[in-house]
């Protein structure tokens, strides 16, 4: 399994709020400055995704939660903005020229998402943000939690996975892990092992598509299991791919966290991943994920099981990353059935720059 890109998806709640005032806001060469701060502790919101939703135009802020979004004409316009763990804002202002009785920058403050599962259910604007669709004749189990509480903690996954796609076409970033591989013979000997650096590039990796998770090595009868990225949750790919439940409360990595079990959905017949993702019950940030393979044919190939643990952590503030991964894997192999993987987060880099720099 190697050069893939590890990953799940994570989510944040929303409830888009509309000032009633306009503010009119300078505009410097068609570029809107500004800042994103924190409502209660005045301080700066790092990586913030802002947008001007009229124009299509949209930048991260930076560490300091400044931000310059540049591509702009004088006019009335909305700009929207998210970060995880905070209530989504988007809000009315006039921009007009430098001179005109304009504030030089727009301030805009979010508040802390207040948690309401799951007995409040929060209505958002459905054209605001991505959200989640279940595929057809997907059956819950007993235990999954439906309404209203269910639809928010999956609309809060697809939603994060879209910023993460955001920030990942915008500012491409490499990640370089540690991988370490063992073979086992079947008294559970280590009879071999390797350890070698993988990189990996977002634009580079294999992209999901259902059912077809395994890909062959070129003159050879072994395959290869490539697991789903972050970004893929927010694609249409994944979605129609796969029937997703939320599970109410559970506990992961020390903390208490939301649980949301996943399968493929009943159209797609070729081998595919099904599991349990663990997000952080405040912020809703990805702490693990757990998946395995399901409908492999046993003799499709040297390959015959395979199950994955991937831990993660921010890198950058609200950019969660695979920070450790671990994966079984079966083989229809006389010497060596069975071999472990580990994936080992050493650095990330961004190729060009980083979110918030300014051009």
């Amino acid at each position: 399994m190697r050069d893939k890109y590890l990953a799940a998806f994570i989510g944040i709640l929303f409830a888009p709020a509309v000032s009633a005032a306009q503010p009119r806001i300078a505009l410097r060469a068609g570029t809107l400055v500004g800042v994103v701060q924190d409502s209660t502790r005045a301080a700066g919101l790092a990586y913030a995704l802002v947008s001007a939703v009229g124009a299509d135009r949209r930048t991260f802020a930076s560490e300091t939660g400044a931000f310059q979004l540049s591509g702009l004409r004088p006019g009335a316009e909305r700009i929207r903005v998210q970060q995880i763990g905070y209530a989504p804002i988007e809000i009315p202002v006039l921009l007009v020229a430098a001179g005109e009785g304009a504030a030089d920058r727009l301030v805009i403050l979010l508040g802390r998402r207040i948690q309401v599962l799951p007995e409040v259910v929060v209505q958002a604007d459905p054209g605001a943000l991505r959200t989640y669709r279940q595929p057809r004749g997907c059956v819950a189990p007993e235990r999954a939690i439906g309404g209203g509480a269910g639809e928010i903690v999956l609309n809060q996954a697809v939603t994060n996975a879209d910023r993460i796609l955001t920030l990942e076409r915008d500012y491409p970033y490499s990640a370089a892990y540690e991988h370490i591989r063992k073979a086992s013979d079947t008294t559970e000997q280590v009879v071999a092992q390797a350890v070698d650096t993988v990189v990996v590039r977002p634009g580079r990796r294999v992209t999901y598509q259902p059912g077809r998770v395994l890909v062959r090595r070129r003159r050879s009868d072994n395959v290869d299991a490539y697991y789903f990225a972050v970004p893929d949750l927010a694609r249409e790919a994944f979605q129609k791919a796969h029937c997703a439940w939320y599970l109410g409360a559970d506990s992961a990595e020390g903390r208490k966290v939301h649980r949301v079990d996943f399968s493929p959905a009943p159209h797609v017949k070729g081998v595919d991943w099904a599991g349990t993702l663990s997000f952080d019950w405040e912020s809703f940030q990805l702490v693990r994920s757990d998946a395995w393979l399901v409908q492999v044919k046993p003799r499709e190939s040297l390959l015959q099981t395979a199950r994955c643990a991937v831990n993660y952590r921010e890198v950058i503030p609200t950019l969660v990353h695979e920070n450790l991964a671990y994966c079984l894997v079966g083989q229809r192999h006389p010497q060596f059935p069975t071999v472990t993987e580990t994936y080992r987060l050493i650095a990330t880099e961004f190729l060009k720059a980083r979110p918030g720099a300014v051009p």
